[in-house]
């Protein structure tokens, strides 16, 4: 304990700080496993075992939906009685990619704040936003004030291309833009200019169909969603009529899904082309086959757009165009060597390898160059790690296995910093469940212990260090505000989008 206080002094490199508090947590954990109990600094935080006085403490670093279900879980865990869960999250508000992520245009998709909201105002729930991990507080201090940390921050970075002039103004990442549209409070300096006629998406997954969607639709379409105000201006008055969304795969493997494409086929004054034959291989087929109903039917709508039966309205001026089996080789400058011009493609065919799965390689034909005076990008998300907790080696995710962090006893991961980023809002549900089982199970076998009366909170220690925290009455004030401000002009709310103003709402 003398070495752990040690090591706590702020003199101590932050960067040699967090793997030594994990190697320090992990021997106090054991030495209190085997005899029961714990001198000094540790003793006067925690119980030996459970059972005895104090009860479960969680800190959830993240409150999006992985976050919130985790929160679900564990409340209605056999351990859920009597269990204090604090949830932070480096915004003052809480929902991560349901308020920042979602299209305006689809606000079912949001119901789930409801629910999230009514666990908040559960009186074992409270809520910890403006208050990062590694610059707020680090592992250390959560180590020391909860029986088991759960990080679920998702991802929040973005993959990159590796190609020439992928860093030429306006060529944007999806996230950023659709964080932009959104409101959320770090991406507001962002001004694309949306004045040329093309567009091009790289990558098919529902966030380039959203962007394209949004870019398509009547403009009058957004005057009853969140849209932020700046958005709905720029997008309403933008000049884009062509929009390509291309992907490096083919049909087969394309990462949209049937409800969302079907979607754009419907709005009126937009025509949806497949910039070249479907074509598919016997391979394909064959594909199609294993991959099931689902996939099936996708094809299907696909050859529809293809014979013009499901092609959208015919006499609209604005297109959606698909390209499969390209790869971005350059983006090409305009006059200026500053502004994104043109897209420069290498055409792929689909492989497959000895271990069955497909993947795209290059054809070996002349390049072919799109018109893009707008590119944004949207080939993926990564994890970034926080506080020495340790990465997978291949992967852009937390090295973990059964929800456990690899080396930190104690800590646990849910939702995409855990498994990447996939499925839908939905896919959280199963997976904090099985976080939670395995934090119900280690609580019963002893590795977790309980928090003793009077050990403050990490609210507490926030205030005392001086950083201005939204608890969750300040949220419920903030939220109530949004809402009225929308009730006032047809929206479900009117979202504040800079961090002094939402900061206002806190005690």
């Amino acid at each position: 304990c003398s070495l752990e206080m040690t090591m706590s002094a702020s003199t101590r490199a932050s960067s040699i700080r967090a793997p030594l508090c994990a190697q320090l947590h992990r021997l106090r954990t054991t030495a209190c496993h085997a005899v029961g109990t714990a001198a000094g600094l540790y003793a006067r935080r925690f119980s030996s075992a459970p059972g005895a006085a104090g009860k479960p403490r969680v800190l959830i670093v993240g409150s999006g939906p992985a976050g919130m279900y985790c929160a679900q879980s564990l409340l209605r865990s056999t351990i859920g009685d009597d269990i204090q869960i604090d949830i932070s999250d480096s915004l003052p508000a809480p929902y991560g990619l349901v308020r920042y992520g979602v299209a305006p245009d689809h606000p079912d998709t949001k119901n789930c704040e409801h629910k999230f909201n009514a666990l908040l105002h559960d009186k074992r729930v409270n809520f910890v936003g403006h208050a990062s991990l590694g610059k707020d507080f680090d592992m250390c201090t959560a180590h020391d004030l909860y029986s088991a940390v759960i990080l679920s921050y998702g991802a929040s970075s973005d993959r990159k291309l590796m190609v020439s002039g992928e860093g030429l103004l306006n060529s944007i990442p999806a996230r950023i833009y659709v964080n932009w549209y959104n409101g959320h409070p770090l991406y507001q300096y962002l001004k694309p200019n949306l004045s040329g006629k093309e567009a091009v998406l790289i990558g098919n997954g529902n966030v380039s169909l959203d962007i394209a969607r949004l870019l398509l639709r009547p403009a009058t379409d957004l005057a009853s969603t969140d849209i932020t105000a700046t958005a709905e201006a720029a997008i309403s008055s933008a000049n884009v009529k062509d929009i390509s969304i291309v992907a490096r795969r083919g049909p087969v493997q394309a990462a949209f899904t049937i409800k969302e494409l079907r979607e754009v086929t419907k709005l009126p004054g937009v025509r949806v082309r497949l910039a070249q034959p479907l074509n598919l291989t016997d391979g394909d087929k064959e594909e199609i086959q294993k991959q099931g109903r689902i996939r099936k039917r996708q094809i299907e709508l696909l050859s529809k757009i293809e014979d013009g039966s499901a092609g959208g309205d015919p006499n609209g001026d604005r297109t959606l165009w698909l390209h499969f089996y390209k790869s971005p080789f350059r983006f090409d400058p305009h006059d200026d060597n500053v502004r994104v011009a043109s897209t420069t493609f290498k055409e792929n065919v689909m492989r497959q390898g000895s271990d069955g799965e497909w993947s795209s390689v290059n054809a070996g034909t002349a390049p072919v160059s799109l018109p893009s005076p707008l590119v944004l990008r949207s080939v993926g998300y990564k994890t970034v790690p926080v506080g020495g907790i340790p990465m997978h080696p291949q992967k852009s995710v937390i090295a973990s296995n059964e929800s456990r962090v690899d080396g930190h006893p104690g800590v646990y991961c849910s939702g995409w910093c855990k498994r990447g980023p996939s499925g839908d809002i939905g896919s959280n549900v199963l997976d904090a469940e099985l976080t939670v089982q395995s934090i119900v199970y280690d609580w019963q076998a002893g590795i977790l212990h309980p928090v003793a009366e009077g050990v403050p909170s990490l609210s507490d220690v926030l205030y005392a260090k001086g950083v201005q925290v939204m608890d969750k009455h300040a949220w419920f004030r903030l939220d109530e505000h949004e809402q009225q401000m929308g009730k006032a002009e047809g929206r479900p709310r009117v979202k504040v989008t800079s961090m002094d103003s939402m900061l206002q709402f806190s005690n």
